[in-house]
């Protein structure tokens, strides 16, 4: 599934009731988020900018800190 997502100043995207972590630059920005039953990829154009394992508890929050 694929949907628009925007990065907020906290360099954090939401996908379905979870925060994921994006690199800084992208703050501000409309990403696209593709959702798989084990992760969550960001995209910004064709560009893969993050990746995470999916979490499926209300409110988590996943940091990766390289970003």
């Amino acid at each position: 599934m694929s949907r628009p997502v925007v990065v907020g100043k906290t360099s954090m995207v939401t996908v379905a009731c979870a925060r994921y972590s994006v690199p800084m630059t992208y703050v501000g920005r409309m990403l696209r988020s593709e959702c798989f039953v084990e992760r969550i990829e960001i995209f910004d154009g064709p560009t893969r900018v993050a990746v995470h394992q999916r979490r499926y508890e209300r409110g988590a929050t996943v940091l990766d800190l390289a970003h």
